[in-house]
Protein backbone atom coordinates (compact mmCIF):
# COMPACT_ATOMS: atom_id res chain seq x y z
CA UNK A 1 0.00 0.00 0.00
CA UNK A 2 1.39 3.41 -0.94
CA UNK A 3 1.14 6.38 1.36
CA UNK A 4 1.83 10.09 1.31
CA UNK A 5 1.83 12.86 3.90
CA UNK A 6 0.12 16.05 2.77
CA UNK A 7 -0.48 19.36 4.46
CA UNK A 8 -4.01 20.32 5.48
CA UNK A 9 -4.34 23.27 3.11
CA UNK A 10 -4.83 23.85 -0.60
CA UNK A 11 -1.20 23.00 -1.36
CA UNK A 12 -1.52 19.74 0.55
CA UNK A 13 -4.71 18.90 -1.31
CA UNK A 14 -2.88 19.55 -4.57
CA UNK A 15 -0.07 17.26 -3.41
CA UNK A 16 -2.64 14.54 -2.71
CA UNK A 17 -4.23 14.91 -6.15
CA UNK A 18 -0.78 14.78 -7.79
CA UNK A 19 0.09 11.67 -5.76
CA UNK A 20 -3.15 9.96 -6.84
CA UNK A 21 -2.59 10.86 -10.50
CA UNK A 22 1.01 9.58 -10.39
CA UNK A 23 -0.10 6.37 -8.64
CA UNK A 24 -2.86 5.76 -11.20
CA UNK A 25 -0.42 6.32 -14.06
CA UNK A 26 2.23 4.02 -12.53
CA UNK A 27 -0.32 1.25 -12.13
CA UNK A 28 -1.94 1.96 -15.50
CA UNK A 29 -5.30 2.36 -13.77
CA UNK A 30 -8.31 3.59 -15.65
CA UNK A 31 -10.33 4.02 -12.47
CA UNK A 32 -9.74 5.37 -8.96
CA UNK A 33 -11.80 4.67 -5.87
CA UNK A 34 -11.10 7.02 -2.97
CA UNK A 35 -12.44 6.39 0.53
CA UNK A 36 -12.67 9.05 3.22
CA UNK A 37 -13.93 8.95 6.78
CA UNK A 38 -16.66 11.54 7.31
CA UNK A 39 -15.34 14.23 9.64
CA UNK A 40 -18.22 16.66 10.05
CA UNK A 41 -17.31 19.88 8.23
CA UNK A 42 -13.55 19.28 8.36
CA UNK A 43 -13.36 17.02 5.33
CA UNK A 44 -15.94 18.61 3.05
CA UNK A 45 -13.46 20.81 1.20
CA UNK A 46 -11.10 17.92 0.49
CA UNK A 47 -13.96 15.63 -0.52
CA UNK A 48 -15.41 18.27 -2.86
CA UNK A 49 -12.00 18.96 -4.38
CA UNK A 50 -11.45 15.26 -5.09
CA UNK A 51 -14.94 14.82 -6.54
CA UNK A 52 -14.61 17.81 -8.88
CA UNK A 53 -10.89 17.55 -9.74
CA UNK A 54 -10.21 17.82 -13.46
CA UNK A 55 -6.86 16.07 -12.90
CA UNK A 56 -8.64 12.98 -11.52
CA UNK A 57 -11.40 12.99 -14.16
CA UNK A 58 -9.47 10.82 -16.68
CA UNK A 59 -9.38 8.10 -14.02
CA UNK A 60 -13.14 8.19 -13.39
CA UNK A 61 -12.49 8.82 -9.70
CA UNK A 62 -15.27 7.78 -7.34
CA UNK A 63 -15.16 9.22 -3.83
CA UNK A 64 -16.80 7.38 -0.94
CA UNK A 65 -17.43 9.02 2.42
CA UNK A 66 -17.76 6.47 5.22
CA UNK A 67 -19.48 7.01 8.53
CA UNK A 68 -16.99 6.89 11.45
CA UNK A 69 -19.15 4.29 13.22
CA UNK A 70 -18.81 2.02 10.18
CA UNK A 71 -15.05 2.49 10.17
CA UNK A 72 -14.91 1.70 13.90
CA UNK A 73 -16.88 -1.49 13.32
CA UNK A 74 -14.65 -2.52 10.43
CA UNK A 75 -11.53 -2.17 12.57
CA UNK A 76 -12.88 -4.86 14.90
CA UNK A 77 -12.40 -7.37 12.08
CA UNK A 78 -8.63 -6.86 12.20
CA UNK A 79 -6.29 -8.36 14.80
CA UNK A 80 -5.94 -6.26 17.93
CA UNK A 81 -3.71 -3.28 17.13
CA UNK A 82 -3.28 0.19 18.58
CA UNK A 83 -5.78 2.71 17.22
CA UNK A 84 -3.93 4.65 14.52
CA UNK A 85 -4.68 6.61 11.36
CA UNK A 86 -2.98 3.81 9.41
CA UNK A 87 -5.46 1.26 10.78
CA UNK A 88 -8.34 3.61 9.93
CA UNK A 89 -6.98 3.92 6.37
CA UNK A 90 -6.68 0.14 6.06
CA UNK A 91 -10.27 -0.37 7.26
CA UNK A 92 -11.54 2.27 4.82
CA UNK A 93 -9.56 0.77 1.93
CA UNK A 94 -10.94 -2.69 2.68
CA UNK A 95 -14.51 -1.38 2.83
CA UNK A 96 -14.11 0.41 -0.52
CA UNK A 97 -12.60 -2.77 -1.96
CA UNK A 98 -15.64 -4.79 -0.84
CA UNK A 99 -17.89 -2.46 -2.84
CA UNK A 100 -21.62 -1.90 -2.48
CA UNK A 101 -21.08 1.74 -1.48
CA UNK A 102 -22.77 4.82 -2.84
CA UNK A 103 -20.24 7.20 -4.34
CA UNK A 104 -20.46 10.84 -3.36
CA UNK A 105 -22.44 12.62 -6.11
CA UNK A 106 -20.69 15.44 -7.93
CA UNK A 107 -23.79 17.64 -7.83
CA UNK A 108 -23.84 17.48 -4.00
CA UNK A 109 -20.57 19.33 -3.60
CA UNK A 110 -20.80 22.47 -1.52
CA UNK A 111 -20.18 25.83 -3.10
CA UNK A 112 -17.53 26.63 -0.52
CA UNK A 113 -13.95 25.97 -1.59
CA UNK A 114 -10.54 26.42 -0.06
CA UNK A 115 -10.35 30.12 0.65
CA UNK A 116 -6.96 30.32 2.32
Amino acid sequence: MSSVFCGIDLLGAGDLVNFLVDLAKQRKSSRLEIGLEATSVYGTHLRDLLVTSNDLAPFHADVYELNPALVSGLKKAFPKRPNTDNLDALAIAERVRFGQLARFPKNSCSLARFNR
